[in-house]
């Protein structure tokens, strides 16, 4: 049997029959699988396949964000400067509950509530002071 186009009638003015699993040639061209298309009229489309794509950055912001201090110095409750910039900048960005002043570069209360509540979560000794063991879990991507 020839093949049908989609679309093309038949002397009494019905639709062309096709031959079912049949591709068939539409009026732009493209094949089709030879499928019902439901009594709308419309000529079945191949569905696009979704994109992926990824909501995390590819970088955590604490650690292209927060830039204030590298080292390892053990930072505590009274302490200010720097370093403790850098440990409030990156409890906030990890979500972290750092206190009303925000990040003011002075280790208050608040701070050292939010040390020890980080601490915790990630299994070390929760005494609200960044010592050497804090800083790397502090920086880490996860």
């Amino acid at each position: 049997m020839p093949s049908q186009i989609s679309g093309a009638t038949d002397d009494d003015g019905e639709d062309a029959p096709t031959e079912p699993g049949v591709p068939t040639v539409t009026a732009t061209g493209a094949a089709t699988d030879g499928g019902t298309d439901s009594g709308t009229g419309a000529t079945p489309t191949a569905t696009p396949s979704p994109v992926v794509s990824s909501t995390e950055p590819a970088t955590a912001p604490w650690v292209t964000e927060c830039t204030y201090y590298a080292g390892k110095a053990r930072t505590e409750l009274g302490d200010s400067g720097k370093r403790v910039e850098q440990v409030q900048c990156i409890l906030l960005k990890r979500g972290y509950d750092i206190g009303g002043t925000g990040v003011d570069g002075v280790f208050g209360a608040g701070l050292e509530a939010a040390v020890s509540s980080f601490q915790s979560d990630k299994g070390l000794a929760a005494d609200g002071i960044v010592k050497r063991a804090t800083w790397p879990v502090l920086r880490a991507t996860k």
